[in-house]
């Protein structure tokens, strides 16, 4: 059994590279396929001005927005689940490995 010690700032950098990815993801997005507002009045008062407002964004393709970002996530909760997978038989005073599994699991769903 050896102990591996990953320093701070080492997962500060995997931290920021997911999110780059994601950053990067929604970046194309906007320049891809951006969205488009749109703003209907629900009531008016009696000199025609707007009282209520309803609002909402659409795209003529939503599966190109929401696609990329599922498989970013279920990817990485699937990596996630193999790392657990592979400290399975680490014993429980050394990890929380069980714990771990069963958060992720509750995660995946």
């Amino acid at each position: 059994l050896e102990l591996v010690t990953i320093p701070a700032s080492q997962m500060f950098l995997y931290m920021l590279g997911g999110l780059c990815v994601e950053g990067l993801t929604i970046g194309i997005w906007n320049f891809y396929h951006s969205l488009n507002w749109s703003r209907s009045c629900v009531e008016t008062d009696m000199f025609g001005e707007c009282l209520r407002s309803r609002g909402f964004c659409s795209t003529d393709n939503p599966w190109s927005i929401i696609a990329p970002i599922v498989a970013i996530h279920v990817g990485t909760m699937i990596y996630a689940l193999y790392i657990c997978y592979l400290c399975r038989d680490l014993p429980e005073s050394f990890a929380e490995v069980k714990w771990i599994t069963t958060a992720m699991f509750s995660n995946l769903q």
